[in-house]
């Protein structure tokens, strides 16, 4: 039985997301507007929200060939509507800029534009709004305002992302995009290029710096995943491209950013993911799209894989739900109790939950249903004391099965602690391992933690090493805790420490503002979902638009948060 939308309340399950679609300014600062209409997916999924398609070679997408395109196995949907309000994030040295070039599309566009694709990306090329950049054989990629209206038809294919893909942002935050928008363009891109062999395929991208970010970005994890290139490699074809057309990711706040993660660092974290088969269709260690994009939905228990069959993170659940109920919409926020975990993580193979945040439920629901409980509290939005790093790893590596984390939102102190494991037990740098778990759980790791991860990178390293990737004999040295307790004490005069008032109260403010970004986010998300249903594209491509020739209502009308 499905459930109704958030702000009501039912005893009944909650229902499966039939759709995920772009709301208006979700989670976004004022004046600012999601993704909308030029990036936005809505999906279907039927079936009890407790009940995914079951994890089993048959019922898994894929399973041939290796490729992303087989492990997209659910029927898409689309939103027609068309979302969002002008938005300008360009720079005014990039308008200038643009305004001084002669004009690009006119009686000599074809020429210009097939001058512009042929320019060699060995040498520094200025960014031009409206200048078509080669990114490898048959693929390039423009950022316009409107489409050109003169070029040669039978040598480029334009299209754009309309309809497909979409970011919730929590905050400033804007990308990257999720992990079932890259398998999904992967298929477009595979499609287009499969359809019109002769042809090279434009990717057509808003101007304004953030759209152009995610279109890029999405380019290179193709490029990353289906023509098998490193991470440092999908940068290189934009590389002598200066001024850089893009924007650094940052974290789900409004405060100042004081961390930038690169595209690069995220095009090496889903590499790295790849070489470990996390990726690989193939693999007995892949992960489930059409699982991911299941519990993906905060209506279903809002719940992440972060490590195939090992780590798994989730927002933590509330034991004060009316009439014993398993699941509440309370203020237009979804609330789940312990119970309505016990299934789902006896399905996935769940033996431990570790809580981070104080008690909100109480742990024998856990415990008496046969899973571990492991209380390790530290403050919100601080970084972890060397001895639940310790602690921590000790429960992940001896635990014979899949270790479930949450702390309140399930995001900053739960993904410090998995980028830590990742590091240490799978060699990812602090950027790859943010980068993975951002494609994965969008939002994870808040503020002085990613500097903390980055500190504390060559100490897990090191810790990984002596242990020869064997958990659980990786206990860190006495010189490695003292490293950890370095860093902690020089967060102290700071806002992160939790050693002073100060510290205290201004990490205890963020820690409310990300959890109140957070269930902003999971209201837009669930409603667009409740009106997502019964849409159904025609193909698996309604998510994209092939843009003909005199098209021009390509414009800069939405960017992502």
């Amino acid at each position: 039985m499905r459930a109704g939308g958030p702000g009501g309340s039912s005893n009944s399950r909650p229902g499966s997301p039939e759709g995920v679609g772009s709301p208006q300014g979700a989670g976004s600062p004022p004046g600012q507007s999601g993704l909308g209409s030029w990036i936005e997916i809505v999906e279907e999924r039927t079936g009890d929200v407790r009940n995914p398609p079951r994890r089993s070679s048959t019922s898994r997408p894929g399973g041939g060939g290796g490729s992303l395109m087989s492990m997209i196995g659910a029927q898409a949907e689309t939103n027609p509507s068309r979302q969002g309000q002008p938005t300008q994030h360009d720079d005014g040295r990039e308008q200038q800029a643009a305004t001084r070039q002669e004009p690009v599309f006119g009686r000599a566009a074809s020429n210009r534009i097939e001058q512009a694709f042929a320019q060699s990306n060995s040498m520094v090329q200025p960014w031009v709004l409206g200048r078509m950049y080669n990114i490898v054989d048959r693929i390039a990629f423009i950022a316009c305002k409107a489409v050109p209206k003169e070029y040669d038809g039978s040598r480029f294919h334009f299209f754009h992302v309309e309809g497909l893909l979409t970011y919730y942002p929590f905050c400033d935050d804007f990308g990257p995009m999720n992990l079932s928008a890259v398998f999904r363009f992967c298929e477009i891109l595979s499609v287009k290029l499969e359809s019109f062999p002769n042809e090279t395929i434009v990717l057509c991208s808003p101007s304004d710096r953030r759209s152009r970010t995610n279109s890029i970005f999405l380019l290179g994890a193709y490029m990353v995943l289906e023509m098998d290139r490193k991470g440092h490699e999908a940068d290189m074809p934009l590389s002598q491209v200066h001024p850089r057309p893009f924007e650094p990711y940052r974290d789900a706040t409004f405060e100042p950013s004081c961390f930038d993660l690169h595209i690069s660092d995220v095009w090496k974290g889903i590499a790295r993911a790849k070489e470990l088969g996390w990726l690989d269709p193939d693999s007995p260690d892949a992960i489930d799209l059409e699982e991911y994009e299941h519990y993906d939905n905060p209506g279903n228990g809002d719940l992440h894989m972060i490590v195939p069959n090992k780590i798994i993170a989730f927002k933590g659940p509330v034991g004060d739900l009316p009439d014993g109920r398993d699941w509440y919409d309370r203020n237009s926020v979804r609330s789940f109790h312990p119970r309505f975990y016990l299934d789902i993580f006896h399905e996935m193979g769940v033996k431990c939950v570790v809580r981070l945040n104080e008690a909100k439920y109480d742990r024998n629901v856990f415990k008496t249903n046969g899973i571990e409980h492991v209380d390790l509290y530290f403050d919100d939005c601080t970084v972890p004391p060397p001895q639940i790093v310790v602690r921590f790893l000790q429960v992940v590596e001896r635990t014979e099965g899949v270790v479930a984390i949450h702390c309140k939102a399930g995001l900053g102190r739960t993904g410090t602690l998995i980028g830590l494991y990742l590091m240490k037990a799978y060699g990812f740098t602090a950027r790859e391992a943010i980068g993975w778990m951002r494609v994965v759980r969008p939002g994870s790791v808040i503020g002085v933690q990613q500097q903390f991860m980055a500190d504390q990178e060559a100490t897990m390293h090191r810790a990984g090493e002596r242990a020869g990737g064997r958990p659980p004999e990786s206990l860190l040295t006495s010189e490695e805790l003292e490293k950890l307790c370095i860093f902690q004490e020089s967060q102290r005069v700071g806002w992160g420490g939790g050693a002073s008032p100060d510290s205290d109260m201004a990490a205890a403010v963020l820690g409310e503002r990300v959890k109140e970004a957070s269930d902003r986010r999971s209201t837009a998300m669930i409603q667009r979902s409740i009106q997502g249903r019964g849409q159904r594209m025609d193909d698996n491509l309604a998510g994209s638009r092939d843009i003909e020739e005199n098209d021009s209502d390509v414009d800069d009308q939405s960017a992502p948060g």
